[in-house]
């Protein structure tokens, strides 16, 4: 991975030059960090766009890699919990966040859990880009669904046990009636209610997926039980735990969150 990084190294500087959706990502920080100085919030964007550079240039390394090199650039914790379900005969649904190196999530699930991976996915604009990534991603057996296709697919295997990989912490599509507002980092904001909703109708337990970077080209993902059969009865109990969660992990590593995509679009 060293030439990988050094090819990062002058992308950041490039990205911070140029610089990359700079308006977007320092209104996302301000906005989300009111106590900081200008000179703290200038901080975190120029790490953000140094792990962005890494994201990418990983991301072309996911390509070649094989699972043995996979498993030591990701680590699993805590999946007993996990395993337990399957056991049980239980699907599992894993909301992901888009923090650490989003693109490990759905091959890690494949080598690191026992259950067979389902997972959403949001198509890329150019055709061959989406197709080369759609290959890559289910290289080691996972079965790929277009969000717009996913609750569909999702249902229609019931209460099988798998693991079913949706990524939560995007502005949510549709109709704005559909969607859950509460305050997240200082400020209004919508979530989709998929998860939530889909569980009890396929007796699925739920976690909160959690990565963190533990050095350049290294990351660990932990994993919290969030709910599971009998649910809780609370209103979007689920939804707002995610919430405290990511809130939680977003501001113990302000820099590796996806800082670049308009998550509070005007």
């Amino acid at each position: 991975m060293w030439w990988l990084y050094r090819i990062s190294d002058v992308l950041a500087f490039l990205l911070i030059v140029v610089p990359y959706r700079r308006r977007i990502v320092v209104r996302n920080l301000e906005r989300s960090f009111p106590q900081k100085s200008p000179k703290e919030i200038r901080k975190i964007a120029r790490k953000f766009y140094r792990h962005l550079s890494d994201i990418l240039v990983e991301t072309l390394k996911l390509f070649t890699i094989d699972e043995d090199g996979l498993k030591k650039m990701v680590v699993y914790k805590n999946t007993g919990r996990v395993e337990a379900h399957f056991s049980s005969g239980r699907p599992v649904i894993h909301l992901a966040v888009h923090s650490g190196n989003w693109e490990l999530f759905t091959l890690g699930h494949c080598v690191w859990l026992s259950a067979p991976v389902q997972a959403a996915y949001a198509k890329i604009s150019w055709s061959w880009l989406n197709d080369e990534m759609l290959q890559m991603r289910q290289k080691f057996g996972a079965s790929m669904v277009r969000r717009d296709q996913s609750v569909k697919a999702i249902l229609r295997r019931g209460n099988e046990p798998r693991t079913i990989g949706l990524v939560a912490d995007q502005r949510p599509k549709g109709n704005a009636q559909n969607h859950y507002r509460t305050e997240f980092l200082n400020q209004e904001t919508p979530f989709t209610v998929g998860g939530e909703k889909l569980a009890p109708r396929i007796g699925a337990a739920v976690f909160f997926n959690s990565m963190r970077r533990i050095r350049r080209g290294y990351y660990e993902v932990d994993f919290v039980e969030i709910d599971a059969p009998p649910f809780r009865q609370d209103s979007h109990y689920i939804t707002e735990e995610y919430k405290k969660m990511l809130e939680d992990l977003i501001n113990e590593r302000p820099h590796e969150w996806l800082w670049s995509h308009d998550r509070w679009k005007e």
